[in-house]
């Protein structure tokens, strides 16, 4: 929690220097600075927090004592820390529950707009209710710009929004009264004061599920259940959250976790089964990048080392959170798999000759998708080789580059991006991405430890 107080400081100095610089340049007395979060406070972190999200997601979650000897670096470049739950509880207080779920402590979040020209109120506060998606048609009346009907000969979707400009001037000035929310199987109603919401529990059925209700003229924090005393008013907004699902296109619900739901995508479409890439060439999204994790592939390398400058890093995935690269470090070449706190590592004592080189890296799954080893070749020649404690599953946020290590770090080895110091003539990735079966899905989702 100090890592993430530290950020919210860093991000208000930064907001600062972009508010000097709108004065600098004469601009900020008509320039609207909004400010907003995306949920409310979250329990991704579990009950002990995490030094790496990636690792708790993907399965590996980092034992406490393990944690705590990164805790001098939290938040510094090796970790991708989460507070744990008690922390999102305090942040969502006096809301209930958390991020990914519809009771107010997922979804109700701050709102601050400063305009000088256009807002005369000087840190006053409005208690309308707005939703996220009356922010556009509220700019759109601001600026004075109406909408398009058409864009490329398309006709546009109806706005679902509706402009809150009004309460710029007037703290009496109507705002939406009704909204509903949908995330995951979990559901609310809001009608005034009233607000209706179901917890629902992943893999359980829909139709099981029970409405609760409150009074937020009573309390704001959801803590009375009204539902059994007053039926007919649950029975009215399950009603409307009924006819707004329908009508903006809710279903089929979908309660699947994120992991389970981005991996099945993946088996739905498809993965490219094979790369081939020449520098230079720009980072790639990781999005678009070699979905290697859990297959068996080859990664084949053609190069030019030269005489006094043959190091350097081939191509890099990700980050030390979650990814994987191969380099050349004092002549050797070096293939990693990394996620804090841990390394697996392939390192040949055997140092590579000068001129030009097809270098290789296979792995081969024995139990997908995370069981398996690798080996580094010289040609068609085995230079060393690895079992790995735990293949890694996916990689961060961070992309993919050739020819050297462009997003954070994946390697403790080197320093900054260690550009590849010859000629990189072509990069291949060659992929088995067969499709899980039932056991190796089933292999997967026990692993991770969620319900599908």
């Amino acid at each position: 929690m100090e890592v993430y107080a530290g950020l919210i400081t860093n991000t208000d100095r930064n907001i600062g220097r972009l508010l000097a610089a709108l004065d600098t340049l004469g601009v900020r007395d008509n320039t609207m600075i909004v400010l907003m979060s995306d949920n409310g406070g979250s329990a991704e972190g579990t009950q002990t927090g995490t030094p790496n999200v990636f690792a708790a997601a993907f399965g590996r979650p980092v034992p406490v004592p393990e944690a705590a000897r990164l805790y001098d670096v939290m938040g510094e470049d090796q970790t991708f820390p989460h507070y744990p739950i008690g922390w999102a509880c305090a942040s969502n207080t006096p809301f209930r529950l958390y991020k990914q779920y519809a009771h107010l402590g997922g979804v109700a979040d701050p709102l601050v707009i400063a305009w000088p020209k256009g807002i005369a109120a000087k840190g006053e506060i409005r208690s309308r209710f707005v939703h996220v998606i009356d922010l556009y048609p509220t700019i759109l009346e601001a600026i004075g710009v109406e909408r398009p009907a058409t864009y490329r000969g398309r006709k546009l979707k109806p706005l679902e929004g509706a402009s809150a400009a009004a309460t710029f001037k007037s703290d009496s000035a109507p705002t939406r009264s009704e909204q509903y929310f949908e995330l995951g199987g979990q559901r609310a109603y809001m009608d005034g004061n009233w607000r209706a919401v179901i917890r629902h529990e992943r893999g359980t059925p829909f139709e099981g599920d029970r409405w609760e209700l409150y009074d937020l003229s009573r309390e704001v924090n959801e803590i009375t259940d009204l539902a059994d005393q007053q039926p007919e008013k649950v029975a009215a907004l399950a009603a409307k959250w009924q006819a707004a699902a329908e009508r903006y296109g809710v279903f089929p619900m979908d309660d699947r976790n994120l992991i389970i739901k981005l991996s099945q995508d993946r088996l739905r479409r498809g993965t490219k089964t094979h790369f081939d890439m020449r520098a230079p060439m720009d980072r790639l999204s990781a999005h678009v990048s070699p979905q290697v994790g859990g297959y068996s592939h080859e990664i084949i390398v053609d190069l030019v080392r030269r005489p006094g400058a043959g190091d350097g890093v081939l191509f890099a995935c990700g980050s030390r959170h979650a990814g994987f690269v191969m380099h050349i470090r004092q002549g050797r070449l070096v293939y990693e798999q990394s996620m804090t706190p841990w390394v697996e590592r392939i390192e040949p004592a055997e140092a590579l000759p000068d001129g030009p080189l097809r270098l290789r890296y296979v792995q081969t799954m024995t139990a997908r998708p995370f069981e398996g080893g690798g080996a580094l070749f010289l040609g068609e020649r085995k230079l060393a080789e690895r079992t790995f404690a735990n293949v890694l599953l996916s990689t961060s946020y961070d992309g993919f580059s050739l020819g050297a290590d462009l997003g954070n770090r994946v390697s403790t080895l080197y320093e900054g991006h260690n550009p590849f110091q010859g000629e990189l003539v072509r990069v291949q990735f060659n992929i088995d991405s067969t499709p899980f079966d039932l056991i190796e899905s089933k292999r997967f989702i026990d692993r991770i430890g969620i319900r599908v």
